[in-house]
């Protein structure tokens, strides 16, 4: 695959976008190697957004806090947005950074606990998929 150049703005635009998924993906900031290959990725696949993905985009670059939401309406009513194909980028770039793997690898914890873990992410991820369904469906 042969990489692109980008415009200087855009690759500050890209840089500002990744830190805010990042955030959402591991709940921390991702360092600068992590922002640094996903412009990097963005060089060799660029993703031309179309209007609702890119309304939504610079609505979650406002509002952080809706990306949880977005995210799980999209898993239902539009399962291959760039959107979507953007926050998987990262993931798999942060899987591969050893400071963050271990957010990615399954905790050792009393049966008890994970059935309380998965019934309450559970009802959260649909809570946030039936918001971001009303959000995808406003925008």
């Amino acid at each position: 695959m042969t990489k692109q150049t980008l415009p200087q703005d855009m690759e500050k635009e890209l840089a500002v976008e990744a830190r805010v998924l990042g955030s959402y993906l591991i709940g921390e900031r991702i360092d600068e190697r992590a922002v640094a290959l996903y412009v990097k990725a963005h060089r060799t696949i660029p993703f031309v957004l179309d209007e609702k993905d890119q309304r939504l985009l610079n609505l979650l670059l406002k509002h952080p806090f809706l990306l949880g939401s977005v995210d799980g309406g999209l898993a239902l009513v539009k399962r291959r947005s760039h959107l979507r194909k953007k926050l998987y980028y990262l993931l798999a770039i942060l899987e591969t950074i050893p400071r963050y793997s271990k957010k990615f690898l399954s905790q050792k914890r009393p049966f008890w606990a994970a059935v309380l873990n998965l019934a309450f992410f559970g009802i959260r991820g649909v809570m946030r998929a039936l918001t971001g369904c009303m959000l995808y469906i406003l925008i």
